[in-house]
């Protein structure tokens, strides 16, 4: 614990909720202003990350199969590109292994078409844990799920679910807490609205994502022709989303500078109004979403590819669906700064911050500029400057809390409510009753033994 009121060097123990891509950005940034500014030994940090998923993902998700002779298939089953109008913020990337996309979709608003834009070859999510490993975690912690925080003293009480070998409760005190999760998934965890005052939760409550399902095929290699047909010669991807019916972005993973030699790989999103809809009809049906949204997907796919459906169910040689419960962010907070900077005790500590990219804007330049407001917080707090990242970018700061509303120091009585941002299981898309595979009723390819496992 850090040692107020002391001439002695200053540690400081730093927990990072959320291994996706802020909370990834974040922890690095927090290691490069602890180490540029640590010759003078007046502070030294213990930084920890935990992280709910398996690996580091948020809504960058990758997900890769292995066929029978070992060679791995890519597919992002989120975002598909990093988007960044800085030239230093693209250089980092490449760095980290991405490289200049091409043949991109860029009529969406995420994505202007004068910025740069990146792929992620070994998948974004492969990206996203070389950022943790630049952070030199004391504790990264996946498969962590974080219940409940509260002021105990001079700290915060943080409790999880998920100890090292996956079962039970972790309870842990810490000077720093930075949530980098969902506006969604941090507002419900028990004693955050009381941490964070009322004023600040209803402006978190007010956060919006727009909703989707995203489905990864593996395709018999027999397709590439067709893709080709659709695709054309160098579109990597299709915006479909003005069309309004099923499929809102198809995205060819083989041109994003992956060898899928044996396979084809095609992920595609769907649009708001078929996911809304496909809800409805699930619950009509009492059939789970993904099971429903899984079929109307593959059928508007092979109308597109100007194929049966039964033909193309045949040529799936594995697949993969994710619910996006909270997919692009639609509606940012609606409080100054790009993190939240909440400090309950007037003397200056434990600190509390919130971050993601609903404090700025819906892409990865988004997460930059509220990772950095959130690394600068946490330095100023421990009466450094500002990291260099920061400096030099020239982001304003937090959000801090309003006085009027200080934290409670007892939990909220409310039972926790958080939900997973996305709900992922492998889909067998035909029923039992069909007694038939996604794959059809005929003669099928030899399936894999291996399946489909998150990146991590």
């Amino acid at each position: 614990m850090a040692v107020r009121g002391s001439s002695q060097p200053r540690h400081v123990d730093v927990l990072v909720v959320g291994g996706g891509c802020s909370g990834g950005l974040a922890a690095s940034l927090l290691r490069e202003g602890f180490d540029r500014r640590g010759a003078d030994g007046s502070s030294t940090m213990s930084l920890h990350v935990w992280e709910w998923a398996r690996g580091p993902a948020g809504r960058m998700s990758t997900f890769w199969w292995e066929d029978e002779e070992g060679r791995r298939h890519v597919a992002d089953l989120g975002a598909q590109v990093f988007s960044t109008p800085d030239a230093g913020e693209a250089e980092q990337l490449r760095q980290l292994g991405a490289v200049d996309a091409t043949g991109l979709a860029l009529t969406t608003p995420e994505r202007p078409p004068h910025w740069t834009h990146l792929w992620a070859p070994g998948g974004m999510t492969e990206l996203l844990r070389r950022r943790l490993e630049v952070a030199r975690a004391d504790d990264v912690a996946f498969g962590r799920r974080v219940t409940g925080i509260w002021l105990d003293g001079g700290c915060w009480h943080v409790e999880a679910r998920g100890d090292s070998g996956g079962n039970g409760r972790v309870r842990k005190h810490f000077d720093v807490v930075v949530f980098a999760g969902t506006a969604s998934d941090i507002i419900n965890i028990e004693g955050f609205r009381g941490a964070v005052g009322s004023d600040n939760a209803a402006a978190l409550d007010r956060v919006r994502y727009d909703h989707r399902l995203a489905v990864a095929l593996m395709l018999a290699p027999q397709l590439e022709e067709k893709m080709q047909t659709v695709f054309g010669i160098d579109n990597a991807e299709l915006d479909l989303e003005k069309e309004g019916a099923v499929l809102g972005l198809l995205s060819w993973q083989d041109r994003k500078h992956r060898q899928h030699a044996s396979r084809t790989v095609l992920v595609a999103h769907s649009t708001c109004r078929f996911a809304a809809s496909n809800l409805q009809r699930a619950k009509d049906l009492r059939r789970h979403p993904k099971e429903v949204g899984f079929e109307g997907i593959v059928g508007a796919l092979a109308e597109r590819l100007e194929m049966s459906v039964g033909e193309l169910r045949r040529s799936i040689l594995d697949s993969k669906v994710v619910h996006w419960r909270q997919c692009q962010m639609q509606r940012r907070v609606q409080l100054p700064g790009f993190c939240l900077e909440v400090l309950p005790v007037a003397s200056g500590g434990p600190l509390l911050v919130a971050c993601g990219d609903y404090f700025a804007e819906g892409n990865y330049h988004g997460c930059v500029k509220s990772a950095t407001a959130a690394a600068s917080a946490v330095l100023s707090w421990t009466g450094r400057t500002v990291a260099p990242a920061a400096a030099s970018a020239g982001y304003p700061g937090s959000a801090k809390i309003d006085p009027s509303s200080r934290p409670a120091r007892r939990w909220n009585s409310a039972a926790d409510t958080s939900t997973r941002t996305e709900d992922l299981v492998k889909v067998e898309a035909a029923t039992a009753s069909q007694g038939t595979t996604s794959r059809g009723s005929e003669a099928q390819a030899p399936r894999p033994k291996a399946r489909w496992q998150r990146k991590s």
